[in-house]
């Protein structure tokens, strides 16, 4: 029987299986997706039909609120004694936060989106619902492509070796983010805006052609 260490620290010695077998997988995305799915799904009955909204009253709401954000802050601060001690945790340990940590994320997300969706979240959802995150909304899906391609050319092109700490991390993700952004930003205007201006030009021909049928 084959074994593979899959811990959740990526610098240590299992990071080649962790990397193979466990991150870049699609059937350790899928759960998550999935939830979405759920959410979304839920959310748009909601929508189309309020009388299937269950009725919140103020403690069930900030309840579910306040365990959305727990499990948020967990998935991505719990692995920090792991980082600093890469055996502080037993295989078990290390399989369940993998296993569970992504579709915790998203249930988390879905929780809080659709709370403040119905309109029980007024602070959180005021800054969510600020104008000032449109503009970043629209380019969000061609981040979420870019980002993988930035993150490889710059792990791709470095001359030198990482010496991985906080600072250096937090820098390296703000100018992931800045560059994917800016990509972002350039498929947006050269390829996804003018494809929906097609489209809906389309849509508003047939739309046209039938009202004089």
């Amino acid at each position: 029987m084959v074994h593979y260490d899959l811990g959740c620290y990526v610098f240590g010695k299992s990071w080649r299986d962790y990397t193979y077998y466990a991150y870049s997988k699609p059937y350790t995305r899928v759960p998550a997706h999935l939830v979405g799915m759920a959410f979304g799904f839920v959310n748009e009955r909601w929508v189309s039909d309020p009388s299937t909204r269950p009725v919140l009253n103020r403690s069930a709401v900030k309840t579910w609120g306040a365990a959305a954000i727990v499990a948020l802050f967990a998935c991505v601060f719990a692995p920090l004694s792991d980082y600093r001690d890469p055996e502080s945790w037993s295989p078990w340990v290390n399989a369940t936060f993998i296993t569970a940590c992504r579709p915790v994320w998203a249930a988390g997300l879905g929780v809080v989106t659709t709370l403040c969706g119905a309109g029980r979240l007024e602070g959180l959802n005021a800054f969510l619902a600020h104008p000032g995150w449109i503009p970043f909304a629209r380019l969000t899906f061609g981040t979420y492509l870019m980002h993988p391609v930035v993150i490889k050319w710059f792990a791709g092109t470095a001359t030198s070796s990482y010496h991985f700490g906080w600072r250096y991390m937090m820098a390296h993700a703000m100018l992931n983010a800045a560059f994917s952004f800016f990509l972002a930003a350039g498929m947006y205007l050269l390829v996804e805006r003018p494809v929906m201006s097609a489209l809906k030009r389309g849509r508003r021909a047939g739309r046209d052609d039938s009202t004089r049928q």
